[in-house]
């Protein structure tokens, strides 16, 4: 399985999302490749955010290695599942000539919570240390449900 995270600049949530699935995997003895990816270049080659990194590590999940990259146009050939953080991220999405033939794999992380009325993962850039921890918290318990459901597929 080939899962790509994707949110607007790739140094909050998905890098958060990519440490926390990873582990799960790890645990799991699931060998998934999984990566993470932004709409934007703006944070193009750095770590994720300070805060991102003390939140995750607090919570047993190091991130600190990773390294923000832009969503490519050869991501949707590459990856079994995109899964996005919000509706805008899937609406900024579409914008990608790419889109179209893979929108299949085109998703919010929370569908794997509620098929009809995903979660939206917030952006915790502006928020406090409460508002990083909501986003661990969410981005675990999706994870636990991603793996939940390949096992039950098994």
């Amino acid at each position: 399985m080939n899962i790509l995270f994707v949110c607007l600049g790739n140094i909050c949530r998905s890098p958060v999302a990519e440490g926390i699935l990873r582990q799960i995997c790890e645990q799991n003895q699931l060998h998934w490749h999984i990566d993470s990816a932004g709409l934007s270049d703006w944070h193009k080659g750095e770590n994720p955010d300070a805060r991102s990194i003390h939140n995750a590590r607090k919570n047993g999940t190091d991130i600190s290695s990773i390294i923000s990259r832009p969503l490519l146009e050869d991501d949707f050939d590459k990856f079994d599942e995109i899964l996005l953080m919000d509706r805008q991220n899937l609406k900024e999405i579409q914008r990608f000539h790419s889109f179209v033939p893979h929108a299949h794999k085109v998703r919010l992380a929370g569908t794997y919570l509620h098929v009809t009325n995903p979660p939206e993962v917030p952006d915790p850039y502006y928020g406090d240390e409460q508002d990083f921890q909501k986003v661990y918290d969410l981005l675990f318990t999706i994870a636990q449900a991603m793996v939940s459901s390949a096992i039950g597929r098994k």
